[in-house]
């Protein structure tokens, strides 16, 4: 189960506001993971999705941070961290994912990279 905080916090709007500044300020710091495959083993990104919490709440953004290890040509780990808020009963709810994952890549480091792979998280 993700972790949960229940706290009042002034706006959400402020808080995404600055999430999303530090993540494209992360992303434009670091390597893509298209250039991880040719020159490294490490990747580092970020991805934006879209949450339906459960409840009566309203569908929220998620924003993630993700690291990718290249362990092999062909086995890869990866963990992400994201972080939303929506509100729930009239309480603010945030929500931190953290996910631990692996990944088999059978044809290696190719531009064409069919994968499976599987992970855990809270």
């Amino acid at each position: 189960m993700p972790y949960l905080v229940r706290k009042k916090i002034k706006t959400s709007g402020e808080i995404m506001r600055r999430f999303v500044f530090l993540a494209v300020a992360f992303i434009l710091m670091f390597s893509s993971s298209a250039n991880a495959k040719k020159s490294g083993k490490l990747s580092v990104g970020a991805k934006m999705s879209v949450y339906d919490p459960p409840g009566d709440a309203s569908s929220t953004l998620l924003f993630e941070v993700v690291a990718k290890y290249w362990v092999s040509t062909k086995v890869t780990t990866e963990l992400s961290v994201g972080w939303t808020q929506y509100k729930e009963s009239g309480e603010n709810v945030t929500l931190m994912p953290i996910q631990l994952n692996a990944e088999f890549h059978p044809l290696g480091r190719i531009s064409f990279d069919p994968y499976c792979g599987g992970g855990i998280g809270a």
